[in-house]
């Protein structure tokens, strides 16, 4: 069961109250901090007199932008039926208050009991996330200097293999790529037909 704890002042409850004020919830019965604080977030349940709502605050010094597209991807994924939060929008049209708050909706469901059928649910929502995540094209990269991943091609791994041929002197990465690229290839291959099974 998640861990709920009564807010207090000193928890700031004056300030989660104006945030909430903010995406139009004026009227609520209860506030409660879901489960326990990491060093990068907190999260408040929020109950109302029809819904309940989890309000996220960011503790690692995310950006409104960074935030703000992220919720913007929930958003998108949402649509596309993929199973993540739907993010909700303030009186102002954004997801962002009050620099690194926003909130979704909560979802009522049970704790993960390691049995084959939630697995093989996992794997699926997880393929269909990644189907839904290819084809966005909100960009997302908040690291400096660096891409993110994507799925090597089949022509980009002949590529690789190519560039190593054509070398006088092979390193140990070299040398495992050449005794792999049958199992690199099958992989691919795998993959690319599996996500055929998703739509």
């Amino acid at each position: 069961m998640n861990s709920l704890r009564k807010l207090s002042y000193s928890d700031d409850l004056v300030n989660i109250k104006n945030i909430l004020y903010s995406y139009d919830i004026k009227f609520f019965s209860d506030v409660q901090l879901l489960g326990e604080p990491t060093p990068n977030s907190k999260n408040y349940l929020v109950t109302t007199s029809n819904s309940k709502y989890v309000l996220h605050e960011f503790l690692d010094g995310s950006s409104i932008k960074k935030i703000e597209t992220m919720c913007k991807i929930l958003d998108y994924c949402y649509k596309k039926n993929s199973k993540v939060l739907k993010p909700l929008k303030n009186n102002q049209k954004k997801y962002v208050s009050n620099k690194n708050f926003f909130m979704t909706y909560f979802y009522d469901g049970k704790h993960f009991e390691g049995k084959n059928i939630e697995i093989l649910s996992i794997a699926k929502n997880l393929a269909i996330l990644h189907k839904t995540l290819l084809n966005n094209k909100i960009n997302y990269n908040f690291r400096l200097h660096q891409n993110y991943y994507h799925i090597l091609k089949l022509s980009q791994l002949e590529q690789i293999f190519s560039n190593i041929e054509k070398k006088e002197k092979l390193n140990s990465f070299d040398l495992l790529y050449k005794q792999e690229i049958n199992f690199l290839k099958s992989t691919i291959h795998s993959f690319n037909q599996n996500l055929k099974h998703f739509k």
